[in-house]
């Protein structure tokens, strides 16, 4: 059998199949929306599962070197690991209320 070109390839139609020829479709009907009506997407003032510190905290950003930041990370690691929860920032957050203490 001699090899065609593409343009031969595209005369060639695929053959029909059963179900090709069978499938119906059908409109499938429309859900409601079941929401609430009243304020369905004004915000409100929560955190959901945040806790609310005493004093407010913002977000800053600070260079630290290297060492430094490893040396957190493994302090951070160690108290995760003996079941407690202390964060970088928990730890950062103390060492500048002490080191303000000692200051002022």
């Amino acid at each position: 059998m001699p090899m065609g070109t593409y343009t031969d390839l595209l005369k060639i139609k695929p053959p029909a199949t059963k179900a090709a020829q069978s499938t119906v479709w059908q409109r499938v009907p429309e859900q409601v929306n079941t929401r609430s009506p009243e304020h369905p997407n004004t915000r409100t003032g929560e955190h959901v599962n945040r806790r609310t510190p005493e004093r407010p905290i913002g977000r800053q950003s600070y260079n630290v070197f290297l060492d430094q930041h490893e040396a957190l990370k493994r302090l951070e690691a160690q108290s995760f690991l003996s079941g407690k929860s202390l964060s970088l920032s928990d730890m950062v957050r103390q060492a500048l209320d002490d080191y303000i203490r000692k200051q002022s």
